[in-house]
């Protein structure tokens, strides 16, 4: 668990993995290594844990098939598991391109932020802002993005921004994008 402080607020990070090349590469309680959640149940404890001590949990899950726009069912299972044992927040990735966004129990759950740099072209990709106020829920703007040639830039132009935020809606289950890039659920 790695927390800052935040305007009074403690928010706390968790990250694991349920996709690693190797599985020497594990972590273990007197072994260092990746943290990975193939069977959720110790980053559940974790959560829960965490939950404690933090006003807000993220949990950042490396998951997903490589490519495929639509989170695998095992994703949603695992989001909304985290969701239950206290996370506020889940963010995925690993698939290399966008995958949807939901919220359950009013928490928001982005499957994948596609890729930030990579070699190869991305020609869709986000960063995820969330501000968290003193009081009431969060929010959630996207930030559209490209990347090519390892460079990644913003989208500036109006009708690109438009695109992207109607892609999002289309991969996603049961939210909406305003002009802004805010998200929320749709009523």
């Amino acid at each position: 668990l790695e927390t800052v402080e935040v305007k009074g607020k403690t928010i706390g990070f968790l990250g694991s993995s349920r996709v690693i090349p190797v599985y020497d590469w594990t972590a273990g309680e007197q072994k260092p290594g990746v943290a990975i959640t193939y069977d959720p149940g110790m980053l559940l404890k974790d959560i829960a844990a965490a939950k404690q001590v933090c006003d807000y949990v993220v949990v950042y899950a490396h998951w997903g098939k490589e490519k495929a726009v639509t989170p695998e069912e095992y994703q949603q299972t695992m989001g909304r598991q985290y969701i239950d044992a206290g996370a506020d927040l889940v963010i995925g990735s690993h698939p290399h391109v966008l995958q949807g966004i939901e919220y359950y129990k009013g928490k928001p759950i982005v499957y994948s932020l596609g890729n930030f740099v990579f070699g190869s072209s991305i020609p869709k990709t986000m960063l995820l802002q969330v501000d968290v106020p003193q009081e009431g829920e969060p929010s959630l703007i996207l930030i559209p993005g490209t990347s090519s040639a390892g460079y990644t830039r913003m989208l500036t132009e109006e009708s690109e921004k438009e695109a992207f935020y109607r892609c999002m809606e289309e991969l996603s289950f049961g939210i909406s994008v305003d002009e802004t890039g805010g998200i929320r659920p749709k009523d």
